[in-house]
């Protein structure tokens, strides 16, 4: 439908439609094939979510969801954004000063775009990285990405890489420069289930340690 469906589901049981907002209508640019979503807080309270879709991304205002409002967009290779070809699931996170970052995995450009998204009016080419270059060994068909805080503030992003079979960890605690960190493959070092990784997110157990789950 290359739009996006709005659901109060609020009584799980009984799930009702509200807005919804499609690719070309009513200022939507960039919905065409919608491919991952993620939602945060703007700097005024908003609601918003950052769709992912074949060639970039579209803001969404969604504080009123029985109307969604289009913000602003980016697309592949326009005003210094060079990593959203098949922009395929993004993850949000913030910076110390406050600023708003998204990190958007790109599978047809094997890596990940850093955007300013603290105005979605406005996103903001950050840093990005690629295959094979900086030290990045893992990210050929990136395909989803989850991001999470270590114990002394650094932010770290994990990118499950579908034809590396495996992940690349990245610090991305400056979001103009991407720093490569460790990576895993499959049938390395005991781990036998990254073949063809798809789908990774992260979580914190109760004694403190951080886990990421890797679906292959």
């Amino acid at each position: 439908d290359d739009g996006v469906q709005l659901i109060d589901v609020s009584d799980p049981s009984a799930p009702v439609a509200l807005g919804s907002a499609r690719d070309g209508l009513d200022g939507f640019d960039n919905l065409d094939f919608p491919l991952g979503i993620n939602t945060f807080t703007g700097e005024d309270g908003s609601i918003v979510a950052i769709v992912t879709s074949d060639d970039g991304v579209q803001l969404v205002d969604l504080s009123d969801p029985t109307t969604p409002v289009a913000l602003g967009a980016a697309s592949d290779e326009s005003n210094g954004f060079t990593q959203l070809e098949h922009a395929f699931k993004a993850s949000t996170y913030t910076v110390h000063d406050g600023s708003v970052v998204a990190i958007v995995a790109s599978r047809l450009d094997d890596g990940v775009q850093l955007i300013n998204v603290s105005n979605p009016r406005v996103p903001v080419a950050l840093g990005s990285a690629t295959d094979e270059s900086n030290g990045f060994t893992t990210l050929r068909f990136a395909y989803s990405v989850s991001t999470f805080a270590t114990a002394d503030g650094s932010i770290i992003a994990i990118v499950a890489s579908y034809q590396d079979d495996g992940v690349q960890l990245i610090d991305v605690s400056d979001p103009t420069t991407p720093v490569a960190l460790g990576s895993a493959t499959d049938g390395t070092n005991g781990f036998n289930t990254l073949d063809g990784a798809y789908s990774v997110s992260t979580f914190t157990t109760a004694d403190g340690s951080i886990i990421a789950i890797v679906a292959a």
